[in-house]
């Protein structure tokens, strides 16, 4: 769980929260504007979603490990070829390619793992993975804030090409493995008793074409994707947010190193209360509420005490990306096809929040403020609080019971 959360770390820092911080290197480098140099996350979240679903099979027929090796020299790959980048549609082709590799290296196999390998604290678990998605802001941001100052924009993509080979490729070859049985444990960590015979249960849950038939599915995987779509056009656009109000780069860079940290103790709340709950939605309403909160402190004030309001207010928001998702799947789905569903439920969440940051970038070009920017993340997230509200007064499908392995006088009577 450790390597893992580092994992998350890394690949959120190298595709997700350093983005910021090449949006004014390649305006000024190039002439793009705003909208232009934005539309490369936008279209890096499309091709990681359309991944999806490919990539979810994958898991759930071979197993993790495999992807994460794959989406490593994938992403490599990737990074050498943005360093080269010197029009736009290559900016554009290669950070696709980014995406496509940050599908197989983030949520979905990290999150598949902790749902094979936990049971009882599987909130736990989910909430650790999480705690790596703050820290690739906190620690990452800074860090990559000084190299692309010394190298350049172009020089970070190298350091990044290296960072993601040195650490994914032993990582999956000498650390991860796709099942406790593969080392001989059980789920939850526990040793078999010596003697005893060795059953690999078979996971309950829905399949994903039973999943996708619930009104529940569709009023979950809408509110998660109005949240991403919130709150990822914040994220991305935080740097030149802060700086729009005279902040300095560095100064901004830190806020949003921040705003990545303050996420940490909320996400482990919100496993522990999700490990303890019997419904999860009234959590999610409660992120939501947080993002909405910190968006319309934003919008009205831009003082001191307003970005501490902003930061109080987001470090609860910051909570829910990495657990909105597979603690919703897992409690109405079963884990049986969890990477499948998982992946579904990711194309659809990232056709909605794709326009995002092109949307931000967009109003920023035309009116020279992020305003506007802030009514759309509070509508977006008015609209997810509502549609976890329905989700929560849906009823749920029943998922099938485990299977008890038939004992030996059984079998001899259903052959008779």
């Amino acid at each position: 769980m450790a390597g893992s959360a580092v994992g998350i770390a890394l690949s959120t820092c190298l595709v997700l929260w350093s983005f910021g911080l090449y949006i004014e290197p390649l305006e000024e480098g190039f002439g793009w504007s705003r909208a232009e140099v934005s539309l490369a996350i936008s279209i890096a979240l499309l091709t990681s979603g359309l991944a999806s679903p490919l990539v979810g099979r994958w898991i759930d027929r071979r197993g993790a490990r495999s992807a994460l090796l794959a989406g490593a020299l994938l992403g490599a790959v990737a990074y050498v070829l943005l360093s080269t980048t010197h029009a736009l549609w290559q900016w554009y082709l290669f950070y696709g390619l980014a995406g496509v590799a940050l599908s197989m290296t983030f949520f979905i196999p990290f999150q598949t793992l902790a749902s094979l390998w936990f049971d009882r604290r599987r909130g736990v678990a989910l909430g650790i993975l999480a705690v790596g998605i703050s820290l690739g802001g906190l620690l990452g941001v800074p860090i990559f804030r000084v190299i692309i100052d010394a190298l350049d924009w172009d020089g970070a993509f190298l350091v990044a090409a290296v960072l993601l080979l040195a650490y994914f490729v032993p990582f999956s070859l000498f650390v991860v493995r796709n099942n406790p049985h593969d080392v001989g444990l059980v789920v939850d960590g526990r040793q078999s008793p010596p003697g005893a015979p060795r059953r690999r249960p078979t996971p309950t849950g829905l399949s994903l074409g039973r999943a996708i038939r619930t009104p529940v599915f569709w009023a979950l995987t809408l509110a998660i994707a109005l949240f991403f779509y919130a709150s990822f056009g914040m994220i991305v656009h935080a740097v030149p947010l802060f700086e729009s109000i005279d902040l300095s780069p560095g100064l901004a860079a830190a806020l949003l190193s921040v705003m990545a940290g303050s996420g940490i103790a909320s996400r482990l709340a919100i496993a522990w209360l999700a490990d303890r709950g019997r419904r999860f939605e009234p959590i999610a309403m409660i992120v939501c509420g947080a993002g909405l909160l910190a968006s319309a402190v934003f919008l009205f004030d831009t003082s001191a005490l307003a970005i501490a309001l902003f930061l109080l207010f987001w470090a609860v928001a910051e909570g829910g990306p990495a657990m909105l998702e597979p603690v919703s799947i897992i409690r109405v789905f079963g884990v049986a096809h969890f990477a499948t569903i998982l992946g579904t439920v990711a194309v659809i969440r990232t056709t909605i929040m794709i326009p995002s940051p092109v949307i931000v970038g967009a109003i920023f070009d035309t009116t020279g403020s992020y305003d506007w920017a802030l009514v759309m993340y509070i509508s977006g997230f008015a609209a997810a609080i509502l549609l976890f509200y329905i989700a929560m007064r849906l009823p749920r499908p029943v998922v099938p019971a485990p299977a008890a392995p038939a004992s030996p006088a059984a079998a001899r009577g259903a052959l008779d």
